[in-house]
């Protein structure tokens, strides 16, 4: 097939992805501006698929969860009518005004459209702004000749609104799992001497942006209570973001410092640093690193994320608490510490994952939504 994917920027990410799907189709991958000061910016990482970059307008609508981040490229219409793609892979709501170009494309010359998106994030009210945007947003999605949604919750609001179960593939949003296994399995055979050491702390990790919403500081707090039950503990904090200087100062105050780790972003696989993580806690918004942390056996808690977690995380690999708050995260994380061996079944399980969620079935959903789109229009 061939294949046009729109896409506000190239996420460094999405490039597996994107690189898989080009296995089994002609792509072309066009994108749009960056958003300065954001995380909504292009990766500079190599890759191989064919790719444009469309002079766009950076719009950035205010909300109470963070400003709305949406392009506008006035050419894509022609852009499309140029290259003449069988079918247009697109993200949802995030880019729903170039989603609008992509509709008409698609009507006008009989193409197929299928949208890719999150849904809803589930306990989360529609902001003021999503509510007056959606006469925009809802009518395309429900026209769209498939939709690829990021996990079975996202699934939920796509049948919510009235499009067919069969048109409606769920892709779980999950890293480049190859990638870690590679990496994974080259670093136990650097260490395999080092499997024997004797385990000397009980190692909490975060990984992500450090962001208002990421609620950081609840973990902080709830290690600060653990760390009062327990001497061998510590926190490791991996990532870079605008909140960080308010973070350290926080570990200041508390007078923390010697047990929490802050590293920023770091380079290279990520094994080198977590191999002897215990436990991965995502106390707010997130959703890649939950598969990652996953991928190299570390089990994970965490509260409402992307919804992805719904689908990865079970009792087995790890604990979903809706409610998670400082009292339940001190619980939770008191009880794996006691005991040792219910967190090492955790890490077997976390391990066995990736044999039902991986990229290879990640990409397949994804080709067999582009698959049913244009066999809809034959």
């Amino acid at each position: 097939m061939k294949v046009a994917i729109i896409y506000r920027v190239i996420q460094g990410w999405r490039i597996p992805v994107f690189e898989r799907l080009k296995e089994e189709n002609e792509i072309k991958l066009l994108y749009g501006c960056d958003f300065k000061g954001t995380k909504v910016v292009s990766t500079k990482s190599d890759y191989s698929f064919n790719s444009k970059k469309l002079f766009s307008f950076p719009f950035a609508i205010k909300k109470s969860s963070g400003n709305m981040l949406i392009p506008f490229s006035p050419f894509l219409f022609l852009e499309l009518v140029r290259y003449r793609p069988d079918v247009v892979l697109c993200e949802g709501a995030s880019n729903f005004l170039n989603n609008i170009s992509i509709f008409f494309y698609c009507k006008l010359y009989r193409k197929s459209m299928v949208q890719w998106g999150l849904g809803e994030i589930r306990g989360r009210k529609k902001s003021a702004i999503r509510k007056l945007l959606e006469p925009l947003i809802v009518p395309i999605e429900k026209r769209s000749d498939a939709i690829v949604a990021y996990s079975s919750e996202g699934a939920k609001y796509y049948e919510s609104i009235g499009i067919p179960q069969d048109k409606i593939f769920v892709a779980v949003n999950v890293v480049d799992t190859d990638k870690r296994q590679n990496e994974i399995q080259h670093f136990e055979q650097l260490h395999n001497g080092d499997k024997n050491s004797p385990k000397s702390k009980f190692k909490i990790l975060f990984v992500g942006a450090l962001e208002k919403n990421k609620n950081i500081e609840m973990l902080i707090n709830a290690f600060i209570r653990l760390q009062s039950k327990f001497d061998d503990v510590e926190l490791h904090i991996i990532g870079d973001g605008a909140h960080k200087a308010a973070l350290e100062r926080l570990v200041v105050e508390k007078n923390i410092i010697s047990s929490i780790v802050f590293y920023g972003s770091i380079k290279g696989p990520l094994i080198n640093t977590i191999n002897d993580m215990d436990i991965f806690v995502m106390p707010g918004l997130g959703g890649l690193a939950v598969s990652d942390m996953l991928s190299h056996g570390i089990p994970v808690i965490c509260g409402i994320g992307d919804g992805c977690e719904v689908d990865l995380i079970n009792e087995k690999n790890g604990i979903i608490d809706d409610s998670l708050d400082e009292n339940k995260l001190f619980g939770y994380l008191a009880k794996l510490k006691a005991t040792p061996e219910l967190l090492s079944e955790m890490k077997v399980n976390a391990k066995k994952t990736i044999l039902t969620y991986n990229i290879s079935n990640y990409v397949e959903q994804i080709n067999c939504a582009l698959r049913r789109a244009v066999k809809g229009k034959q």
